[in-house]
């Protein structure tokens, strides 16, 4: 049993050495009408279209057809499949086989593509059965009921926590000098996430620049001189 999607399978398509060829793709349960099996070959620049009879695809092609694919520069071949207007799937791929390097058979093969698979005999008709081709995917059901609330986790790390061991939750600098530029020994042991610059005027200040200089400073850098208070926390 073969089915229609990936993976794509491989195929062998063993010609006569003379004459011509026929072979037949058998489905369980009938193909749709609006159903197209093809064989193209090389580089598509030939193809062999099935014809729908039942729940069969049938080629029968002629000798001067045979002869013209034996003589294409790659004897490679694709096995697709459309339905309606939609574009060709890739069913198959592989190679084509003349029958006298084939055991002198004829027809073709779907599984690993080697032509020593073939078992119908010469000038019998190569029956293959397939799946019924697979319809599009329906719509989505109705979404299921929430799960049971999981277990809480552990508590957070608080500031306070985390200063008492890794350096204070907060520092105070005092710039007594207007300067530019300060230099913060801050002592937290890590980054700050969050500080505020004052002024002596109690103003705060906005236009500023921190410099992170590891987890024990920081430089701070301002357009004016300034003098002033700078907490990190």
């Amino acid at each position: 049993m073969i089915t229609l999607g990936r993976p794509i399978k491989q195929i062998a398509v063993v010609l006569p050495d003379v004459g011509s060829y026929t072979a037949v793709l058998v489905s369980e349960s009938g193909w749709p009408a609006d159903a197209r099996v093809q064989l193209r070959f090389g580089d598509w620049e030939m193809v062999w279209t099935a014809t729908r009879s039942g729940n069969q695809m049938r080629w029968d092609i002629a000798a001067a057809q045979v002869a013209a694919v034996r003589g294409l520069s790659r004897q490679t071949v694709w096995l697709t499949y459309q339905a309606g207007d939609a574009e060709p799937l890739q069913w198959g791929t592989g190679r084509v086989y003349r029958a006298s390097r084939a055991q002198g058979l004829t027809g073709m093969v779907l599984g690993d593509g080697r032509p020593d698979m073939v078992t119908s005999p010469p000038g019998t008709t190569a029956a293959v059965h397939v799946m019924p081709v697979a319809g599009p995917a329906g719509t989505a059901g109705p979404r299921g009921d929430a799960g049971p609330r999981g277990e809480q986790g552990p508590p957070g790390e608080t500031v306070a926590s985390r200063g008492s061991s890794a350096g204070p939750a907060s520092y105070t600098h005092t710039q007594a000098k207007p300067a530019d530029t300060w230099v913060v020994e801050h002592g937290l042991g890590r980054t700050p996430v969050a500080w505020s610059l004052f002024d002596n005027s109690g103003g705060e200040r906005n236009q500023y620049r921190v410099e992170h200089l590891g987890s024990m400073r920081l430089r701070v850098l301002m357009d004016v001189p300034t003098a002033g208070t700078f907490t990190t926390y």
